[in-house]
């Protein structure tokens, strides 16, 4: 894919475009200690393209409304000219994502990949043996899309389906909503992105009972 598919599939879940007072637009992407081999397979990916100039990568602390911190790892890449049209896209005039411009430069497996490792996840549910020891089922996937509207998740599913050939179905929390898709459905995504999951042990971990059972 070329470097406009490969930041909007990395922008459209954890990482985030924003305007950087006196240098720019700015790519932010931020893991905590358990995802830095992620974060790190995300710089080497970045840096594959020849029209990227310097992906940096440095420790922050993250402080929580109870006034706890934890610590992370932000990659950071200023590169206005590269990044400003895909701002312009992606970011309505009250700062927040919109699908519509760029849902489409998620069209390949790596760019789905990114998305469901950092957005997405396994549902666990335990059952009971005769004996009285438990097991997991085996699992559905979920797509964390709370900061999408109601119609802009349509229009993922539609994408999804039209795309990659699977679907799914609106969820809502107490708040918001996600994407949830059945055995099914997940047994088709996991075959989509179990390569590229296969590559980083953290993403391993995420999504242990699809290799158990799906692979």
């Amino acid at each position: 894919m070329d470097i406009n598919q490969a930041i909007v599939s990395l922008v459209i879940g954890d990482g985030c475009l924003y305007k950087a007072k006196g240098k720019g637009i700015r790519l932010n992407i931020k893991h905590s200690p358990s995802q830095y081999d992620y974060l790190e397979w995300k710089k080497k990916f970045l840096e594959s393209y020849e029209s990227v100039n310097s992906v940096k990568v440095y420790e922050t602390v993250t402080k929580s409304a109870n006034g706890k911190t934890f610590p992370q790892k932000t990659m950071a890449l200023y590169q206005t000219r590269l990044l400003r049209p895909i701002h312009e896209q992606f970011y309505s005039q009250d700062k927040n994502k919109q699908i519509k411009n760029v849902i489409g430069c998620i069209d390949n497996p790596l760019s789905l990949a990114i998305w469901f490792m950092d957005d997405g996840g396994i549902l666990r549910y335990r059952a009971k043996h005769k004996d009285g020891t438990h097991y997991f089922r085996k699992p559905p996937m979920k797509l964390c899309t709370q900061s999408f509207s109601y119609e802009e998740n349509e229009t993922i599913l539609k994408h999804f389906e039209n795309q990659f050939g699977f679907k799914g179905r609106i969820y809502k929390d107490k708040k918001y909503f996600y994407l949830y898709f059945d055995k099914e459905n997940t047994i088709k995504i996991w075959e989509i992105i179990k390569t590229y999951v296969s590559q980083i042990e953290s993403m391993k971990n995420k999504f242990d009972l699809c290799f158990h059972f799906y692979s």
